[in-house]
């Protein structure tokens, strides 16, 4: 019943956006953020992880879904549902949760760079690349040092610091090089 609430509210948000513009693009992402919120609320409350991965996930996808394009905003608004799992896997242990955010994050991330390869300059995408990184980095720490008995990397430590490796490595070579600031060579 919570789920197919949250999927309801998600849909009108949309629907007052992209279809009828009774709602201002910009107001978008803060209302998808207040969804994410009830639905998690309402996870923690009935313990049921899928409901958490649904709200948060859903709330990262919304600025495209809005706009029709990943922006640099929709990157950092998605950075914010992934600093806003952190806590909540610490307090929950939710690995889905975690692994559906990062992989979110990820890919709207190297979207981004990809789609600003032509844009001159240092900008939004190498910030928004940026922030997103430092916090995929913090998500491995917290999985990889949180559990007491360890063997080993788990997969989605592995897959996660891969991929802040993967996001660096991307951003500097499509900013690097052919980037100035203030007249300076990135």
């Amino acid at each position: 019943g919570a789920g197919v609430g949250i999927g309801g509210l998600y849909a009108s948000l949309w629907a007052a956006t992209s279809l009828y513009h009774l709602v201002a693009s910009a107001a978008a992402a803060p209302l998808a953020g207040l969804i994410a919120a009830i639905a998690v609320a309402a996870a923690l409350r009935i313990r049921q992880e899928p409901l958490a991965v649904f709200g948060m996930s859903a709330a990262m996808l919304a600025p495209i879904l809005v706009s029709k394009d990943v922006t640099t905003g929709g990157v950092l608004f998605g950075a914010v549902m992934l600093a806003a799992a952190l806590p909540l896997f610490v307090r929950t242990g939710w690995r889905w949760l975690v692994a559906s955010v990062w992989a979110i994050g990820f890919g709207e991330t190297l979207a981004l760079l990809a789609l600003s390869a032509d844009h001159i300059g240092f900008g939004g995408p190498v910030v928004a690349a940026a922030v997103m990184t430092a916090l995929v980095v913090c998500l491995t720490f917290l999985l990889e040092l949180l559990p007491r008995e360890r063997t080993g990397l788990t997969a989605l430590g592995s897959l996660t610091a891969a991929s802040a490796f993967t996001m660096t490595l991307g951003a500097a070579a499509l900013f690097g090089s052919s980037r100035e600031l203030d007249g300076h060579s990135l």
